[in-house]
């Protein structure tokens, strides 16, 4: 019976049919007992055969070529999940600290020292020209830029070696800014890959010598906006700073309109919205600003009109500050009435700074709308000297500069904010 029952799993396993023998009992005994053939395997039967299972990180078994297997993936926990040791804290500093083998602070593979600071395991056997367990080639020699590597790995892009004949370099990483590509192919103008400190721009093929806002055959920059030189139609000015908040910004020469304090007071007897708007005027007039076409508005409002009412809300041009360097204010209209501006209005209309203590009479929200109907808290609508006005502050770049929620008295001497408007 032994033997014809050796003979059927003999039979099965040449034809790859079974995997578990522990189903059939080897042991010489007959399982047929007088109640009949057993349906299962005989529990007494302890065989440990296996079909020879090839060695596999995670099974829980140290094998050769690896350097710990705990059987999980759990990062950190003394064996990482390809089988080798977590590193110390410390490793990839290129020194050798406590607790490591070595420290070369890279993470190129085979090398010697590995990433976790543990010395490359190479077989004893590597060199001897005969490719054994454990290794993936084993020519014999000692040439390490060749298919096969001292470390019998077969040579491959990304090992840090560079292959004679095959690379043209090899700093076994991915990184694609440095001298060499991931591709092993050494950085050249013209890649299409920016080498970090020799070249400014690389688009490859498209490299041009002329092409606006493009990049050289040299990898360098080609005519752009702020190269200090202008170029049409693409730009009507360049001053190098195409960025910055002067009246050539990116290249085209912005719209402006001035906005200033006026560098004289007056009482709050004004005659009118329409005298300090002609104040106004006279002051720009007397710093030979433009007054015909746009003309000036005070910001000021009464009971009837707010400042908002006489000015043209629509502009998107830039607010600044009359001077030598004209400085920027606000960038449109919605800039001015935001609440916050980019500098303080605290120039007159020379240019000139106006003093620390200087306020304006406004009854201005910062939206340009009225701040208050109570006329005697502007003056008497600005046409008497009795009463209280409120004010703005000019060296202010919040909300206060229209508004500082302060009532002075009309008899007091204050300035005007004017708008070429």
């Amino acid at each position: 019976m032994l033997a014809r029952s050796s003979l059927v799993v003999l039979a099965l396993l040449t034809a790859g049919c079974l995997k578990d023998l522990t189903q059939f009992d080897l042991s010489g005994t007959d399982t047929e007992t007088t109640n009949g053939p057993t349906t299962g395997p005989d529990p007494t039967v302890t065989t440990t055969m296996t079909t020879g299972d090839k060695p596999a990180c995670g099974n829980g078994v140290q094998e050769p070529n690896e350097q710990c297997d705990d059987g999980n993936a759990t990062p950190g926990d003394g064996c990482e999940a390809d089988c080798t040791t977590t590193p110390g804290e410390l490793c990839g500093n290129e020194m050798v600290d406590e607790g490591e083998e070595c420290d070369d602070g890279n993470d190129i593979p085979m090398d010697g020292c590995e990433n976790n600071c543990t010395e490359t395991k190479i077989p004893a056997s590597c060199g001897d020209g005969v490719p054994n367990e454990g290794e993936e080639c084993d020519d014999g020699d000692k040439d390490n830029t060749n298919a096969c590597t001292n470390t019998c790995k077969n040579a491959f892009c990304g090992d840090g070696l560079v292959h004679d004949g095959m690379e043209a370099c090899d700093d076994g990483n991915d990184v694609e800014t440095d001298d060499c590509l991931s591709s092993c192919i050494a950085a050249t103008c013209g890649d299409g890959m920016v080498h970090e400190g020799v070249e400014e721009c690389d688009k490859g093929a498209e490299n041009d010598d002329t092409a606006y806002n493009g990049c050289t055959e040299q990898c360098k920059f080609g005519p752009r906006c702020g190269d200090e030189v202008v170029q049409a139609p693409e730009e009507e000015c360049d001053n190098g700073l195409p960025d910055e908040d002067d009246l050539c910004n990116a290249c085209k020469n912005v719209p402006f309109r001035y906005i200033f304090v006026t560098s004289q007071a007056y009482k709050g007897d004004l005659n009118k919205l329409s005298g300090a708007d002609i104040k106004c005027t006279s002051a720009a007039d007397n710093a030979s600003l433009p007054d015909d076409t746009p003309k000036w508005a005070a910001w000021l409002s009464d009971n009837n009109q707010g400042a908002s009412a006489r000015m043209d809300t629509a502009f998107v041009g830039w607010y600044v500050l009359p001077g030598p360097e004209p400085v920027l204010v606000a960038r449109d209209w919605a800039g001015l009435t935001s609440g916050m501006l980019k500098n303080a209005i605290n120039r007159d209309e020379s240019g000139n700074p106006i003093a620390a203590d200087a306020l304006a009479w406004t009854n201005t929200k910062t939206d340009g709308f009225i701040l208050s109907l109570d006329t005697a808290s502007h003056c008497g609508n600005w046409d008497s000297n009795a009463g209280t006005g409120s004010v703005g502050n000019p060296n202010a770049a919040d909300a206060t500069w229209a508004n500082n929620a302060a009532l002075v008295d009309c008899s007091s001497m204050q300035h005007l904010y004017c708008v070429q408007n």
